[in-house]
């Protein structure tokens, strides 16, 4: 069975210039910010509101060299994480929360040319 995905998610971006590349996607684009923090922004791309985010983060404050590339929302995270065991897949040992107040779970899976998809699910 195929991994069901409702919609991206957002979209990280690794920048060694952060505020300027903050600056760029405010200006050019008027994109607001839907969430902040010291290296972190995540900016709202169309009307849907918590839909197709670009998250900006400051190399800085990365540690190592593995960084997701896509989020996929997915309506049920630990049917998700199940089936992504059936497959095989390469994945995190666990599920994991992040947020201010822990508002998302998430996992991580690797396709096959190494690059990190994260699988979100809001906490309502």
């Amino acid at each position: 069975m195929a991994i069901r995905v409702n919609y991206i998610d957002n979209v990280f971006v690794r920048t060694d210039n952060y505020k300027e590349m903050i600056e760029f996607y405010n200006n050019t684009f008027a994109f607001p910010v839907a969430y902040r923090s010291d290296c972190v922004e995540r900016l709202q791309v169309g009307e849907l509101a918590d839909r197709a985010m670009i998250t900006l983060i400051d190399n800085n404050h990365v540690v190592g060299d593995r960084l997701s590339s896509v989020g996929f929302h997915v309506s049920n995270i630990e049917e998700t994480y199940q089936e992504v065991g059936r497959q095989k897949l390469h994945c995190d040992t666990h599920i994991r929360t992040f947020g201010e107040k822990n508002e998302f779970r998430y996992f991580n899976i690797v396709d096959p040319d190494g690059n990190i998809l994260s699988l979100i699910e809001p906490v309502l």
